[in-house]
């Protein structure tokens, strides 16, 4: 009996790491379509992607774009909300990750991302972007060209 209890907990841990394995992927491929399709509707380059979220450089945007795994920060998140012009919240719920009013009120970790994380999210949605060609990445591009 003991046996058939052992084995039936390692085919449930095993179920569970397959399971979690699929939902990665599947988050993965979620955030390379979003951020495929908002390069093309945009109309750029990984490269000016970068250089607008001012925080992702282009090998990482490359991963994204690749379906790899990627982890990101929520300095990150927020740079890659504030290019494309939306709050991390709405990247977090396009791709399924943002928890429901239920998961928000427990004191648990939704999805792959932890409740630390999702504080610090929610916190940044009140942070006022600034105008259209004031990101740090322009400006620091506009100096550059002045000094050459």
């Amino acid at each position: 009996m003991a046996i058939l209890a052992s084995e039936l907990r390692s085919d449930r841990r095993q179920e569970l790491v397959k399971s979690e394995a699929d939902a990665r992927r599947e988050v993965q491929e979620r955030l390379r379509r979003y951020v495929q399709d908002r390069l093309d509707e945009f109309g750029w380059t990984q490269k000016e992607l970068s250089m607008r979220t001012g925080v992702i450089g282009p090998p990482m945007i490359a991963r994204i774009l690749q379906g790899q795994t990627v982890r990101m920060t929520v300095d990150q998140l927020v740079g890659l909300a504030r290019a494309f012009d939306t709050t991390p919240q709405n990247i977090l719920e396009t791709i399924g990750e943002w928890p429901s009013e239920t998961e928000q009120e427990e004191d648990s970790p939704s999805g792959y991302l932890h409740r630390d994380m999702l504080d610090s999210i929610q916190s940044s949605r009140t942070t006022e972007l600034p105008p259209e060609g004031e990101l740090d990445s322009d400006r620091d591009a506009e100096d550059r060209r002045r000094r050459v």
